[in-house]
C-alpha cells in the first residue's frame, strides 16, 4: 500500500479562477500530480478546509475529483448562482498500490 498527500489552494490570483464573477454553474479545474506513480489508479479523499465568500453572498461551493490516474488528479471547485468565492483550499490523500 503506498499513501502520499497533500494540500490544494485556489484563489483569484490564479489565471483559470473564475469562481469570483459571473451568476451562472462555474468550474475551475487542476490537475494534482502525485510525487510518484501508482502502479494502478489509487483511491483519492479530499477535504474542504478553508474557503473565502464575498461578503453578502450566498455560500454555495462544492470540491470533487472528477478524474484519477496513476501521476495525479483532476480537482474541481464549483459554485453557482449570485455566490462570488475569491479562494478556497482542501486536503487530500491517495491510497493504492
Amino acid at each position: 500500500m503506498k499513501i502520499t498527500q497533500g494540500k490544494h489552494r485556489g484563489e483569484e490570483a490564479h489565471p483559470e479562477w473564475n469562481l469570483s464573477t459571473g451568476n451562472d454553474h462555474r468550474t475551475t479545474e487542476y490537475f494534482v500530480p502525485f510525487d510518484f506513480e501508482y502502479e494502478s489508479e489509487p483511491h483519492v479523499h479530499v477535504g474542504l478546509v478553508e474557503f473565502v465568500i464575498l461578503h453578502g453572498q450566498h455560500h454555495r461551493l462544492s470540491i470533487e475529483v472528477t478524474e484519477i490516474r496513476k501521476d495525479g488528479f483532476t480537482l474541481s471547485y464549483t459554485t453557482w448562482g449570485s455566490t462570488r468565492v475569491s479562494s478556497a483550499g482542501c486536503i487530500w490523500m491517495a491510497l493504492g498500490v
